[in-house]
């Protein structure tokens, strides 16, 4: 189990592990917020760590509120991730670290001002859907959360075939999250592609996630 005390989450939160297999651990910090250390059976300063679950394990983040604010540096060397598993490839910037949860692609920034960045890929079976029915359902996700506010949606083109792209603001004033969100049908699956960020890197993270998306390649 996880707990934090302050404000911020850990990723990933919960789950159930095999035995004996190495788990990497990230706390992620509100807007306002940074890391401090970690208790339980976590201990010291360095995120993202791994944990070894050779039993149950109770970790918890601890965050201070933030001293200052530093400029994000856009990011300009990217590198290609190919999931064979998942049957993908795409690129993403070459400082981001790779995790697996659950059998789901995520991608996680590890840079200090920008540790809240974050997308991750989930594939299913087509379910059959149409353009019109996926860019429904797109905005239904995004009305969904309180607060949420509708920036942009769009019908697109990625790896060849028809996509809607998605992006909405939600959250509070004092934890306003950026979410962008890209749906399309090929290879006989279903894809959603999703980053989130804090207000300090939106700017940084449209350009990112552009770069991700027009990246994206089904295997053959």
């Amino acid at each position: 189990s996880t707990a934090v005390n302050g404000q911020g989450n850990i990723m990933p939160a919960s789950g159930d592990f095999m035995k004996d297999r190495t788990i990497t651990v990230l706390a992620n910090p509100a807007y306002g917020w940074q890391f401090d250390h970690w208790e339980g059976a976590l201990s010291g300063g360095q995120n993202p760590t791994d944990v070894i679950m050779n039993s149950d394990k109770n970790i918890t983040a601890y965050f201070a509120v933030s001293n200052g604010s530093t400029t994000p540096t856009e990011t300009s060397a990217f590198m290609t991730y190919t999931n064979s598993s998942m049957g993908f490839s795409i690129s993403v910037p070459a400082s981001w670290i790779t995790m697996a949860m659950g059998g789901i692609a995520v991608f996680v920034s590890d840079s200090m001002t920008c540790i809240g960045s974050s997308v991750n890929i989930i594939a299913t079976e087509t379910s059959g859907l149409s353009l019109q029915s996926m860019h429904d359902a797109a905005l239904t996700v995004a009305h969904t959360f309180s607060g949420s506010t509708l920036i942009s949606d769009q019908e697109t083109t990625v790896d060849g075939v028809p996509a809607i792209e998605v992006i909405y603001s939600w959250g509070s004033e004092e934890n306003d999250i950026q979410t962008m969100q890209c749906y399309l049908t090929k290879g006989g699956m279903d894809w959603v592609i999703t980053s989130t960020s804090s207000p300090d890197c939106w700017y940084i993270d449209i350009g990112t996630f552009n770069t991700m998306i027009n990246s994206f390649h089904v295997l053959d």
